[in-house]
């Protein structure tokens, strides 16, 4: 009761001195004698897999992350609980969770402690233990009155295997574009590719309504445009006759100083950007474009894919701030895997690139060769696809590939290849060169 008492007389105390504050002006404070949460959210979410080698049948942890304020938070004013509806996904660490909560009339705000009877201020930096669920306490203004809130944060307990496929669109928009790249983008897909000898991008909010935009670039950009974009931290950059832009909703794009030569924008981690130079070599930018220098690889140059070239990165469990990088194409022949592991908490430590690749001929369990290759992380699995209609994992972060049956792709889709990108972490999205739109999630 100290701490409540202490917290409550803290409340007081800063309403009396801002009222204090203020009495010399003609602004009024008005306090209050209600209180109430208005808003609760959930911040990013770290979600640890299990995965099992093909080969070696070794157990990997796999460290991904969701977007908490995608699961809404339901508000039952009557019965003062706050929960979510839609559990968050197996493996979710519900124990280290950030979240933002709003007060009527700005109320003060106080977590009961864990096993506990006292209170703390809440703090919206501070991680919340939610394996259990935790009780909210809202002071009016004027410390007359408070309400207690019972918060439940609910994580799947069972992986759901009911995975379906729904036809949101077939549109002869897309089905005129010759080479797609999709991507998630601002809440929206957006979808890149030639038209009429140079890139376009078209949009949509839900997948169902396209439409083609403009662009405040008055230079069409080049055909072969769309094979140079990647997404980082909420834009999308393109390379374009070697200048480099980037924009945050498709239409508005700036062009970024760059001072490299560069021949192909290749993909991004959290804190890189990652390309091919004039010069043949690998390169990395932690400036957004700006500088570049050159990678470090374990073989030789000759040995990079050349073609359909994809990058997905995710975080690497073992080292706490740091992504593992795959980069996967081919040269023409067979399939060509590199991989990296890069740390950026504290002294960016970009990792040496390790060459993974096996002739395919000699390989039993490896990737397909793939023009228009899409390389997506969905679930805690990696994704490959591209040509035919088979969805390619790998269990080991790219030693080993095999056909995944739970995506398998829709059996009435059309056309010979497809662009594949992930949604608001709750689905998978697959443009085919025909126009079909196809959404898939878990049930």
């Amino acid at each position: 009761m100290k701490r409540f008492f202490h917290l409550l007389s803290t409340l007081l105390l800063a309403s009396v001195a801002l009222t204090s504050c203020l009495s010399s002006s003609d602004d009024e404070v008005t306090l209050y004698n209600d209180a109430a949460i208005t808003a609760f959210s959930l911040g990013v979410i770290n979600r640890y897999q299990h995965t099992t080698s093909a080969t070696t049948g070794n157990d990997t942890v796999v460290k991904t992350s969701i977007t908490g304020s995608n699961y809404k938070m339901t508000i039952d004013q009557l019965g003062m609980k706050i929960y979510n509806r839609d559990s968050l996904p197996t493996g979710c660490d519900a124990a280290h969770v950030l979240c933002s909560v709003s007060a009527k009339n700005s109320g003060g705000i106080a977590l009961k402690l864990l096993n506990d009877s006292l209170y703390v201020w809440f703090n919206s930096s501070d991680s919340i233990n939610f394996t259990q669920p935790r009780t909210f306490r809202i002071f009016a203004t004027d410390g007359s009155y408070y309400r207690d809130y019972e918060v439940s944060v609910n994580v799947a307990q069972h992986q759901g295997t009911d995975f379906a496929w729904q036809l949101q669109a077939d549109t002869t928009l897309l089905a005129s574009f010759s080479g797609m790249k999709a991507v998630s983008l601002g809440g929206r897909l957006l979808a890149f590719g030639q038209v009429e000898g140079h890139t376009r991008v078209a949009a949509s909010a839900n997948g169902a309504r396209w439409q083609l935009l403009s662009s405040s670039v008055s230079t069409p950009f080049s055909a072969s445009a769309w094979q140079n974009v990647v997404v980082k931290d909420g834009f999308a950059y393109m390379l374009s006759d070697g200048q480099l832009y980037r924009t945050a909703d498709g239409e508005q794009w700036q062009q970024q100083p760059c001072t490299e030569q560069l021949s192909q924008l290749v993909g991004a981690a959290t804190k890189e950007l990652f390309a091919l130079g004039t010069d043949g070599q690998l390169k990395t930018s932690t400036d957004d474009g700006q500088t570049w220098a050159n990678e470090l690889l374990d073989d030789s140059l000759s040995l990079l894919p050349t073609q359909g070239l994809a990058v997905v990165s995710f975080p690497y469990a073992p080292i706490d701030s740091a992504d593992y990088v795959l980069l996967v194409g081919n040269n023409g022949n067979h399939t060509c895997v590199w991989r990296k592991i890069s740390q950026y908490g504290g002294a960016q430590k970009g990792g040496q690139w390790v060459n993974m690749t096996v002739n395919s001929s000699f390989a039993q369990n490896w990737l397909p060769l793939q023009q228009q290759l899409s390389l997506v992380c969905y679930e805690g699995q990696v994704l490959a696809t591209g040509t035919g209609k088979t969805v390619y994992q790998t269990p080991d972060q790219g030693i080993t590939w095999a056909e995944n049956t739970t995506f398998a792709l829709p059996a009435t889709l059309t056309g010979n290849s497809h662009a594949m990108t992930t949604g608001n972490d709750h689905d998978l999205w697959v443009i085919s060169s025909t126009g079909q739109v196809w959404q898939g999630m878990k049930r």
